[in-house]
């Protein structure tokens, strides 16, 4: 998240962060300040529309940095999942995510040292990156 602020809050809630609607009872329209209130609330709605598209921009950003740190043996069994094809197109960084952590819970199973190793380092690179 330090990286990719609310959009980085895929890894933690696995949906995608929805900035609060703009609280309409906070301006009051109808006194003698209307205007200075209709700025606000439109500035209001601005931020919150910026904030939408800046996480859209960033989700090509984010999807290319979890297959950057993705190793090959993980990356190739991705590759092997039914819906590689539809998340390559999607380029849906949520997709991937949820892809990545089926296939490392079920490798978290593996009572192999080096298998549990190598997912521990893997998951301890992702939480101090995203």
């Amino acid at each position: 998240m330090e990286k990719y602020k609310n959009l980085g809050q895929i890894i933690v809630d696995e949906k995608y962060y929805e900035p609060p609607e703009v609280d309409e009872s906070k301006y009051d329209l109808t006194n003698e300040l209307c205007k200075i209130q209709k700025g606000s609330r439109r500035e209001a709605y601005k931020r919150r529309d910026k904030e939408i598209d800046d996480m859209k921009i960033d989700q090509t950003s984010l999807l290319t940095y979890l297959i950057s740190n993705i190793c090959k043996e993980s990356l190739d069994k991705l590759q092997g999942h039914k819906d590689w094809e539809s998340m390559e197109k999607s380029r849906d960084p949520l997709e991937l995510w949820k892809r990545i952590k089926e296939s490392h819970q079920a490798l978290t199973m593996s009572k192999v040292a080096s298998v549990i190793k190598k997912i521990a380092r893997i998951c301890s690179m992702q939480a101090r990156n995203v």
